[in-house]
């Protein structure tokens, strides 16, 4: 499709949390039709990518907003 492009994948997480339970499995069941209908889907599988990624990199920078602790702080809290 000339001049299609597509989403960007935050767009998908955002709609999925402001529309309720039902609308939004309403909606992906009809966007999965329409692409089934144009020969976009194939195949007998979903996958989903898990791919672990290290959070806890700037721990060390993070410092809460609410209270301006850091995470020495933090940590000694939940020692």
């Amino acid at each position: 499709m000339a001049g299609f492009e597509a989403p960007n994948d935050t767009c998908v997480s955002k709609t999925h949390k402001r529309l309720p339970k039902e609308v939004f499995d309403e909606v992906f069941n009809f966007i999965l039709s329409v692409a089934a209908h144009k020969g976009l889907l194939w195949g007998e599988a979903i996958g989903i990518d898990s791919t672990t990624i290290q959070a806890n990199a700037s721990m060390r920078s993070i410092v809460r907003k609410d209270s301006g602790k850091g995470w020495k702080d933090y940590t000694k809290k939940l020692a």
